[in-house]
């Protein structure tokens, strides 16, 4: 499968399209508030963040993934609505067939967008290491020290891609070197391909279906 289009620019740069696409972007960026601008907080959405953490950074998360799909679908953006699952990952109600994934640590944002389930993760280069028990023994057998967060955040990214992050633990996700930054993702409810790439100071991880 191909590797999603790594995006790190002015949302207008951005080919419109089937994508996916993963647009890795700064909150505290003026060219970032002025594509968040393009797109409404309904009130909708402003039930739906009210009661998480943090409610206004994911409001203006939320007006730039509806940007995004937005401009990857060819609506205007008042007619994307996005929702939460039981399980609190975000779902495109409208349009139809579309996918997002979310993440981010201020001030980093990444978001995914796709036809296909999409999943994604960030984290700064100087995070602090993730425990050794968030790998199985297989991993940390096969491992190699500098390749600790990208692994992180391809858990991270595979377990956004099935909508169950706030539901699976680290541990119970395996991951599997396929070279360079593309990783392997596999736990009892599927199976993903995962690339990660390094810019801004951060690492980032995009999952497809395998």
């Amino acid at each position: 499968m191909t590797e999603p289009a790594w995006a790190t620019g002015p949302l207008a740069a951005i080919p419109a399209g089937h994508g996916p696409v993963a647009w890795l972007l700064r909150l505290d960026d003026a060219q970032t508030a002025a594509d968040a601008r393009r797109a409404a907080v309904s009130a909708q959405d402003l039930a739906d963040l009210a009661d998480r953490p943090q409610a206004a950074m994911r409001a203006l998360r939320r007006r730039l993934a509806k940007a995004l799909i937005a401009r990857m679908a060819g609506v205007h953006p008042d007619l994307v609505r996005i929702a939460r699952n039981e399980a609190g990952a975000p779902i495109v109600i409208a349009p139809d067939g579309w996918h997002v994934s979310v993440a981010g640590r201020w001030p980093l944002a990444l978001i995914g967008v796709a036809r296909i389930g999409i999943g994604v993760d960030v984290e700064p280069l100087d995070a602090p290491p993730p425990p050794p028990d968030a790998f199985t023994i297989a991993e940390r057998v096969a491992m190699r020290e500098d390749q600790a967060l990208a692994r992180w955040v391809t858990k991270e990214a595979h377990a956004k891609r099935l909508g169950i992050a706030s539901r699976i633990a680290a541990e119970a996700i395996e991951t599997r070197a396929l070279g360079g930054l593309a990783f392997a993702a596999a736990s009892a409810e599927g199976g993903s391909l995962a690339w990660c790439t390094v810019r801004g100071g951060a690492i980032a991880a995009a999952a497809i279906p395998v």
